[in-house]
């Protein structure tokens, strides 16, 4: 059988950090009570120090080929406050962070709920799947970059299924040219919130040098 252009041949073996590097990503604790339009978005001088042969090797399997890379940061024994500040802090020394809503939020908790908490998304409830989306879509620039904090590991659920947004657009643009036209046009985007307006957005933006796809369902 032919390998999927939507993923790699082989993925990526995890990115372990030293003993060293984890002390310093543990310099800064941050609340989980913090407001999550408010968490700090500079680099710990330290740690942006000690990672750069990590970073180049992250940001080339992220940006590149497979176009994602695990990290495992060695805090599973750690509290949550310090595995989710570790994992943060080590984020804003790989790229700038920047709100992926227009509420201004940094982070998004998400876990399993045994019911649907009223006014939330179902994203936000790991036991329900959503559909296929970029993350950002209603920004005017959409991120480079997404990271995903795991925790706790749920029993059943909350699988996350990554694809490979610049294969389709090369698979749409060869083997239809026409519907690759119509995705580089203007569509209404909405999130379905009343207090959020309808925002036009290209699907498909293939005028930078690697096609930038903003969607949701």
């Amino acid at each position: 059988m032919n390998e999927s252009p939507a993923f790699p041949a082989r993925a990526p073996l995890p990115f372990y950090l030293n003993e060293e590097l984890r002390r310093l990503i543990l310099k800064r604790i941050i609340s989980s009570n913090k407001r999550a339009d408010s968490w700090p978005t500079d680099c710990l001088e330290s740690v942006a120090n000690s990672i750069e042969d990590t970073r180049a090797a992250v940001l080339q399997f992220v940006c590149g080929d497979p176009g994602w890379a695990v990290i495992d940061t060695g805090l599973a024994e750690h509290a949550d406050d310090e595995i989710t500040s570790g994992a943060w802090n080590l984020f804003t020394a790989l790229c700038q962070p920047i709100p992926q809503y227009r509420s201004g939020e940094l982070i998004h908790e998400v876990k399993v709920a045994s019911r649907q908490i009223l006014g939330a998304s179902h994203y936000s409830q790991s036991n329900r799947s959503g559909g296929h989306h970029t993350d950002g879509a209603l920004l005017d620039i959409p991120p480079d970059l997404a990271m995903l904090i795991g925790i706790n590991t749920a029993d059943n659920g909350g699988e996350t299924v990554i694809v490979d947004g610049q294969a389709i657009a090369e698979e749409i643009s060869k083997n239809a040219p026409a519907a690759f036209s119509a995705l580089q046009d203007f569509h209404p985007f909405y999130s379905g919130d009343a207090i959020d307006p309808v925002v036009m957005h290209r699907v498909i933006d293939s005028t930078n040098r690697r096609p930038v796809i903003q969607y949701m369902r």
